[in-house]
């Protein structure tokens, strides 16, 4: 959480990092996104994660095969639960 609170509203740009994160590269990565870009690349980066799940669930919803709507519905709920759960972690929502 100081890491992200310490990006501010732009970030301190990339390579500067001022807070120690444990692991940068793997569970807390939102951290250091929030920390580098500050909160509005962190708000870009859920924009980005919000339209891909959109367009997955709108080509779930195009297709006429009842097999792979279940897989590609399988696929969405797995990158929901994971992006909940990261960006959840990091900024204390699910302490």
């Amino acid at each position: 959480m100081k890491a992200i609170g310490s990006g501010g509203l732009t970030g301190s740009g990339l390579g500067n990092l001022q807070v120690t994160v444990p692991v940068q590269t793997s569970d807390m990565i939102f951290s250091v996104i929030g920390e580098t870009t500050g909160f509005l690349g962190s708000g870009v980066l859920i924009l980005l994660y919000f339209l891909l799940i959109y367009q997955m669930i709108r080509v779930t919803f195009d297709t006429k095969n009842e097999f792979y709507a279940y897989i590609s519905t399988g696929v969405i709920m797995m990158i929901i639960f994971h992006v909940f759960e990261n960006v959840g972690m990091n900024i204390g929502l699910l302490h």
